[in-house]
């Protein structure tokens, strides 16, 4: 039978063990949540540059195709006609940039 002073001693070597495990899963649990972090951060930073990028390029192109309302409203017979088919064109271009973005950014989040 094991004496009580060799078995407290017993007793404080498996805490101790369980106490530095805990400490080691502690810190491994810390450096995964670091790189969790910084992993969410730059896709973040990511995904709003691809947001950014695609919302200038679409403003840009609204501009563009607002212009060509303007040359729309004054221009006259074969010349409607041309900046009808050029305006349709752009705008489905725009619907299916915005479409594209609206896609990306579903993806990456």
């Amino acid at each position: 039978m094991m004496k009580t002073e060799e078995y407290a001693d017993a007793a404080k070597k498996q805490i101790d063990k369980l106490a530095a495990d805990i400490e080691k899963f502690q810190a491994n649990a810390e450096e995964s949540f670091d790189h969790l972090r910084k992993e969410y951060e730059k896709r973040i930073k990511d995904i709003s540059a691809k947001y950014e990028k695609e919302k200038g390029d679409l403003g840009k192109r609204r501009e563009e195709i607002g212009k060509e309302i303007d040359w729309l409203r004054t221009a006259s017979g074969k010349a409607v006609e041309e900046l009808k088919t050029g305006t349709d064109a752009a705008i489905a271009e725009m619907k299916d940039a915005a479409a594209r973005a609206r896609r990306e950014l579903r993806k990456e989040s």
